[in-house]
């Protein structure tokens, strides 16, 4: 994977090419920003946010692949305060050691079975069914309201 940079070289701009060759236990990680807002436009301050970094480790370095051959891919959690990190655009870019990769989260893709499908669409017909209940019982009470009201 190479990265593309834009930089000025005299007067002219030029097109960087590079990629990353971490050395020894060091891993390099691409992991997401939190979001600085709520969806409503509130500000989450620092302290309120989480306190561990997730990402997919895109390089490694040769001592961190012979202690952990298929580290390359895997998505990771390490703590906050461990590795240097560097923000470019919407990426986040984590330079780490490996002795500080909190966990190796293993994924597994697989095909939904008939009783996960069942249950997960039937959760949601019925939450819709209770929603649409709450709905018509606010709406009779309206309507007994405004006819006591319209009597009276």
């Amino acid at each position: 994977m190479l990265f593309k940079d834009v930089v000025e070289v005299g007067k002219t701009w030029k097109v960087r090419e590079w990629q990353p060759l971490p050395l020894h236990d060091m891993l390099f990680i691409e992991g997401t920003l939190a979001p600085d807002r709520t969806k409503g436009g509130l500000f989450i301050p620092d302290v309120a946010k989480a306190q561990s970094w997730e990402g997919r480790v895109l390089f490694a370095g040769k001592e961190a692949v012979a202690r952990e051959p298929d580290i390359v891919g895997k998505l990771v959690v390490l703590h906050k305060h461990h590795g240097s990190v560097e923000v470019r655009g919407a990426k986040l870019y984590i330079t780490a050691r490996l002795e500080h990769v909190i966990h190796i989260i293993v994924e597994r893709i697989r095909d939904e079975t008939p009783g996960e499908k069942a249950e997960r669409t039937g959760a949601r017909e019925q939450l819709a069914q209770e929603q649409l209940n709450r709905a018509r019982a606010a709406h009779a009470a309206r309507s007994f309201d405004a006819a006591n009201a319209a009597e009276e």
